[in-house]
């Protein structure tokens, strides 16, 4: 099973985590929603900007 950590790179280029061990993400108007295995979610406006499979990281561009 593969599991991801979010991170999240605001203005200033400052980034800090947001979630960890996530199963799945949905997108649905500007926002995106993760989902970890215990099926807690995190939603957050913004923009996908990088996913690696091989580091198990997903890089989110905070909106606004």
């Amino acid at each position: 099973m593969c599991l991801s950590s979010v991170y999240l790179t605001r203005a200033g280029g400052k980034t800090e985590l947001l979630c960890e061990y996530v199963s799945g993400a949905d997108l649905s108007g500007g926002r995106i929603t993760f989902r970890d295995i215990l099926g807690q979610e995190v939603s957050v406006a913004g923009t996908l900007k990088n996913i690696d499979l091989v580091k198990n990281t997903i890089t989110v561009e905070a909106s606004g």
